[in-house]
């Protein structure tokens, strides 16, 4: 689907604005092909479905893997790991509700890191596990 029937698929779960959905929408879209194929608007699913019921940390467990690789571009052949930078990792904090301050203050791995950061799968884990479990306390 586009990025405006996302939206309007967006808007049938959650009160979001506009950039909301499109920051989100190009989140899923790594390859920038301006379309989401189903299991990216699947994964969006989950995530709202999991962020409303405050089971974040669950779907991380679940499905950490497909979401880093939904997040990243695929390496060129040959090129080794896929590594996800850390402002598309910042992007969707913010998207979840988790501003900078809570995720430095919930996370103190994340203060060393630069906008020029790059994160392995294990270090996206950490991370996302530090955030998530404190957004689901919330």
């Amino acid at each position: 689907i586009n990025e405006y029937a996302f939206m309007d698929f967006l808007r049938l779960f959650l009160n979001c604005s506009d950039a909301e959905a499109f920051n989100f929408f190009r989140l899923l879209d790594a390859s920038m092909l301006g379309a989401l194929k189903f299991q990216q608007v699947y994964l969006a699913t989950l995530l709202v479905s999991a962020l409303s019921s405050r089971q974040l940390t669950k779907c991380l467990y679940l499905h950490s893997r497909w979401l880093f690789e939904t997040m990243t571009v695929e390496p060129l052949q040959g090129q080794g790991v896929r590594l996800l930078p850390w402002p598309r990792l910042q992007s969707l904090f913010q998207l979840l509700g988790a501003n900078w301050i809570f995720v430095s203050r919930n996370c103190p791995l994340t203060l060393g890191f630069n906008p020029q950061t790059y994160l392995t799968h294990d270090e996206f884990v950490e991370v996302l596990f530090c955030v998530l479990a404190e957004l689901d306390k919330d």
